[in-house]
């Protein structure tokens, strides 16, 4: 029987591993940490070197984090702002259904026509395997 990508389970991908858990929040907790995060984080909107060009992000984003945990990506260098009590509370989560620890969080506020195209998390200071939570609050990617 072949596995759908909407199945709860592991998935294993080419160089990669996904852990699918469409049920880690309840709708109730889901819906009131988006309007919490919609309200009280950080949002910016920067621009980055895309193919050459510098373009404006096509979403709002904010980096939070322990201190010293700086993160770079086309052109831009991110430090972090202090953890606020709902994301250390939804990281600690994370690092419970994950067995991994986190340092940081990068949240990206999409609407409408925002968008995050394909990309790697390669960076360096990411190191050699990393293990990335993502979270998904409001409607689905």
């Amino acid at each position: 029987m072949q596995q759908s990508l909407f199945d709860t389970g592991v998935i294993t991908l080419p160089q990669a591993e996904l852990d699918y858990r469409p049920d880690f929040l309840d709708q109730c907790s889901a819906d009131g940490l988006l309007r919490r995060f919609r309200n009280s984080l950080a949002w910016r909107q920067d621009h980055i070197k895309l193919y050459g060009k510098v373009v404006k992000i096509p979403r709002l984003q904010a980096w939070y984090g322990d201190a010293g945990t700086q993160y770079r990506y086309s052109g831009l260098t991110l430090s972090p702002e202090h953890w606020t009590a709902e994301l250390r509370a939804l990281k600690l989560a994370c690092e419970q259904a994950c067995g991994q620890p986190f340092n940081a969080v990068l949240a990206n506020w999409c609407s409408g026509n925002d968008s995050m195209g394909w990309h790697s998390d390669d960076e360096p200071e990411l190191g050699r395997n990393p293990v990335i939570a993502s979270v998904s609050l409001g409607v689905s990617r």
